[in-house]
C-alpha cells in the first residue's frame, strides 16, 4: 500500500501562495513600507493635534456669560474666549460637556454622568481656577441630553446667541432688537486644519486600500517570490 500521503489526499484547489520574505528585495519593503507609513503619520498627527488643545475644529456646545466672555466645549476640554484671547479652563473628559450659564454668572457643565456648577464671579479665568460650588454624578445625565439637544441656541435676558456653522467653520451670532452682529468666528488656523482633517480623514480608507492593492499587483508580478503555503485542510482517505 501506498503511504506516501500518510492516508490523505490534498485538496489542491484550497493551496494558497504567501510571501517569501527571503527572496522579496528590501527595497520593495522600503518604498511599500514608507508609502503605507504616510496614512498612519498623518492619522495620529490629526489626532495629537486636535485632542491636545493646540488646534481646535468645531465645538460640541457653547455659552455665553453675562459680560459676554463666549466658552466652548470641545472632546478636548473646556475653554473660555474673552477678548480675542482663548484660554483653558477644565481638562479632557470622556466627552465634551454641555454647557449652559446662569442669569447669576453660575456656568453648568454637564457630560454624560457628571455635573460640574462653577460659580464665575469667584473664578480666575486668568488663571483657570475655577470656584466649584456643586458637583454630583449623574448617570444618564438629562443636562447633557437637554443641552446637546439645543447647542445651537443660548437666550440671555433680551439677547439671544446664536451657533451655525457649515463644512469648515463654525460663528456664534448675537441677536437682540431684530438685529444680528457677528461675536465670533473659528480662528483661521483652526479652518485649515479642520479642512486638512477632514479631507485626511476622507482618503485615509482609499489610501490603506491602495497600499493593500499594491502589495498585491507587485506579488502578482513576481510570482517568484511566492511560495505555496502549507494546505489547511485535508481530506481523509482509507
Amino acid at each position: 500500500m501506498d503511504r506516501a500521503n500518510s492516508g490523505t489526499t490534498s485538496h489542491q484547489w484550497l493551496a494558497t501562495r504567501v510571501v517569501d520574505l527571503g527572496k522579496v528585495p528590501m527595497k520593495f519593503f522600503l518604498v511599500w513600507g514608507l508609502y503605507s507609513a504616510v496614512a498612519f503619520i498623518a492619522i495620529m498627527v490629526f489626532f495629537t493635534v486636535f485632542s491636545s488643545g493646540v488646534l481646535f475644529g468645531v465645538p460640541e456646545d457653547f455659552a455665553v456669560d453675562n459680560e459676554e466672555r463666549i466658552y466652548l466645549s470641545y472632546d478636548s476640554g473646556v475653554y473660555v474666549v474673552d477678548q480675542g484671547n482663548r484660554r483653558a479652563i477644565w481638562p479632557y473628559e470622556e466627552s465634551g460637556p454641555a454647557l449652559s450659564v446662569s442669569e447669576d454668572d453660575m456656568l453648568t457643565m454637564a457630560n454624560i454622568s457628571d455635573v460640574r456648577v462653577v460659580d464665575l464671579t469667584k473664578s480666575d479665568l486668568n488663571s483657570g481656577r475655577l470656584e466649584i460650588v456643586q458637583s454630583y454624578r449623574a448617570i444618564d445625565n438629562v443636562l447633557y441630553s437637554i443641552g446637546m439637544d439645543q447647542r445651537h441656541s443660548d437666550p440671555q435676558n433680551d439677547v439671544t446667541y446664536r451657533y451655525q456653522s457649515d463644512f469648515n467653520n463654525f460663528e456664534i451670532i448675537r441677536e437682540k432688537s431684530g438685529k444680528s452682529e457677528l461675536l465670533y468666528s473659528m480662528p483661521q488656523a483652526d479652518r485649515a486644519w479642520t479642512l486638512a482633517a477632514k479631507i485626511g480623514f476622507g482618503l485615509w480608507f482609499p489610501y490603506v486600500l491602495s497600499a493593500i492593492l499594491l502589495w498585491n499587483a507587485y506579488f502578482r508580478r513576481h510570482p517568484e517570490y511566492t511560495k505555496e503555503a502549507p494546505y489547511l485542510w485535508k481530506k481523509r482517505t482509507n
